[in-house]
C-alpha cells in the first residue's frame, strides 16, 4: 500500500477482486432539512441500499458513529464508479445535498458474506490508511524495506484475528487503503498497527471509525 497496488502478499492475496468502496461524507455546503424531511431520506436511503444488498450487489454498507466528515461507508461489487452513481441515483441524500458521495476503487479479497438480517447490526472498527502530507522521502531500498514490514505486520494481524479485511485503493489520492478489524478495542488497534514500518515512519497514518454493519458480513481469516 505504500507504492503500488501490484505488491500483495499473504495472507490476503487468494481471491483479490476490485469493488468499489462508496463513502458518503459532509458536503462543503450541507442542506438545511427538517427533521422530519431527514427521517424520510434516511428511510429510502435504507431500502434502496437493502435491496441492493439483497442482490448481492452491495457487500457491506453501514453508518459511521462519531466522526464529522464520514457518515456511511459501503461496498459495492460493481465495475465502474459511474456504475454506482448510477444505482443511487434516486437515493434523496445525495440527490438532496445532504450526503456527499465519494467512490474510490479497492482491490480486496471478497471476505464478505450474506447476514441473516440486513438491519441486525454489530459495530466494527473501520481504518482509513492515508499519507500524512509531510510524510518523508526515502530512497527505494529503504521504501522497499517499509513495504516488507508494513506487508508482514498486516499478515501477522490477519493470522492473531484482529485484521478481518485489508487492500490498496487504485486510485491516486492521499487514502492509500482500508484495514477492517473484528474489534471494538481502539488501543488494541491502535498498539498493533504503531508496529507496522510505514506507520512508524510516518509513510501512513490511521484513521479509525466506528462502522455498524449487519451481523455476519465479515468473518476472521484463518489462522
Amino acid at each position: 500500500m505504500i507504492l503500488t497496488a501490484t505488491i500483495l502478499l499473504a495472507p490476503f492475496q487468494q481471491n483479490m477482486t476490485t469493488v468499489q468502496c462508496v463513502f458518503l461524507v459532509a458536503p462543503n455546503q450541507p442542506k438545511l432539512v427538517t427533521k422530519n424531511l431527514l427521517e424520510s431520506y434516511q428511510a429510502r436511503h435504507t431500502e434502496i441500499v437493502e435491496s441492493l444488498w439483497s442482490k448481492g450487489i452491495v457487500a457491506a454498507a453501514g453508518r459511521v458513529d462519531g466522526d464529522a466528515y464520514y457518515k456511511g461507508i459501503s461496498v459495492f461489487r460493481s465495475k465502474s464508479a459511474e456504475e454506482v452513481r448510477e444505482l443511487l441515483r434516486f437515493d434523496p441524500l445525495v440527490k438532496n445535498g445532504v450526503v456527499d458521495l465519494e467512490i474510490v476503487p479497492w482491490m480486496v479479497e471478497d471476505v464478505f458474506k450474506k447476514g441473516p438480517k440486513f438491519s441486525d447490526r454489530q459495530t466494527m472498527l473501520f481504518g482509513i490508511l492515508a499519507r500524512p502530507n509531510n510524510a518523508p522521502n526515502y530512497d527505494k531500498a529503504k521504501l522497499d524495506q517499509l513495504q516488507a514490514g508494513h506487508m508482514a505486520n498486516i499478515g501477522r494481524m490477519a493470522k492473531d484475528g484482529l485484521l478481518y479485511s485489508a487492500g490498496p485503493f487504485l486510485a491516486e489520492g492521499k487514502r492509500r487503503g482500508i484495514f477492517i478489524f473484528g474489534t471494538t478495542d481502539r488501543k488494541k488497534v491502535q498498539a498493533e498497527c504503531a508496529k507496522d514500518a510505514a506507520i512508524a515512519a510516518g509513510r501512513l497514518e490511521l484513521h479509525l471509525m466506528d462502522w455498524r454493519i449487519s451481523k455476519g458480513t465479515l468473518f476472521a481469516y484463518p489462522k
